[in-house]
């Protein structure tokens, strides 16, 4: 929170005088649909207090490298209204609110999933490796911002924003089949509807600009997201993994995110505005924790000691086009 209030500061003092766009900026509302591509990984480490079963570390990374799917969503633009009031104070007139909504489906994916146990020398014990495919996928993206108009001129605008954002990532898996340490692959009943959600959810901070060339608008974005991670996991199975004695859920309040677009659109008649979206999106955290199935691993039977870390991506990129109504 301190690192999300010092960057507003900064970006409150660069706030400067505010001239006349030549684009009209006003509220607006926006559909779209197109093209999306999105990566997923997560990785857990377990370090053992001791050497158990002769590993003294466990390395778990699940994956899932291509997911094409559809998307659709909206977002919209609401200026501060046109009152004597607000017009009188022009640090409240120049605030605009902003928010977006969109929604991504695919029927069918590949994943991954490779189990590693390691000696303290570095020497690989055991292997588990799975391969399989995904019954459903699903992603949901919200969004909510305040902006501040910090300056235009007859070409350029530049703005501040700020706000939360929700996104979620929603799979299963239909099959899986696995091999142990090199040997054949057999199906494998645990992956016969194991449930992934992965969802980041926290405040976030931005940049964006507007250029207008001869009724074009450029709109170029960047933000920095703070992220909090979470992960649940619901396996209806056991295989010969120690995923019994873990719980379902990863947790990380250390995450982040990286989102940049840019948006190009023709406007027509002063209302209608009609364009294409390119946006990249990468959200990571390194530092996630691993809670045992009980007090603590331990009770379970785990040396002394046992602890594990947590690492989640998530990675997209999407070509949307949008057609939007200007008020």
């Amino acid at each position: 929170m301190k690192k999300l209030k010092y960057t507003a500061i900064a970006f409150l003092a660069l706030s400067g005088t505010h001239s006349l766009f030549a684009y009209a900026f006003d509220n607006q509302f926006n559909i779209s649909g197109g093209f999306r591509h999105d990566q997923i990984s997560a990785h857990d480490l377990i370090t053992f207090g001791a050497p158990f079963g002769g590993a003294s570390w466990m390395k778990d990374k699940f994956s899932v490298n291509h997911i094409d799917m559809g998307q659709v969503g909206f977002d919209f633009r609401l200026l501060m209204p046109e009152t004597d009031f607000f017009c009188e104070y022009p640090c409240i007139s120049n605030l605009y609110l902003t928010g977006s909504a969109d929604w991504a489906w695919n029927d069918g994916s590949h994943y991954k999933r490779s189990i590693t146990n390691f000696a303290a020398g570095g020497a690989v014990v055991s292997t588990f490796s799975t391969h399989g495919k995904l019954k459903t996928t699903s992603a949901d993206d919200f969004q909510v911002g305040l902006g501040y108009r910090l300056f235009e001129d007859e070409l350029w605008a530049f703005n501040v924003i700020g706000g939360y954002s929700y996104n979620k990532q929603d799979f299963s898996t239909s099959h899986g089949f696995t091999s142990i340490s090199g040997g054949a692959f057999a199906e494998d009943p645990l992956y016969e509807g194991l449930k992934f959600k992965q969802l980041w959810q926290g405040g976030w901070l931005g940049l964006e600009a507007f250029y207008d060339w001869f009724g074009w608008l450029f709109h170029f974005g960047y933000e920095y997201h703070y992220a909090n991670y979470h992960l649940n996991i619901n396996i209806p199975g056991i295989s010969t993994t120690l995923a019994e004695d873990f719980s379902n859920t990863r947790n990380s309040h250390r995450g982040q995110g990286n989102v940049a677009y840019l948006i190009t659109s023709y406007r027509f008649c002063n209302d209608v505005e009609v364009g294409v979206d390119f946006a990249f999106k990468d959200f990571r955290t390194r530092h996630g924790s691993i809670k045992p199935k009980g007090e603590s691993f331990d009770d379970l039977g785990y040396p002394a000691g046992t602890s594990g870390n947590a690492k989640g991506k998530w990675s997209s990129y999407s070509i949307v086009g949008n057609v939007g109504y200007n008020f």
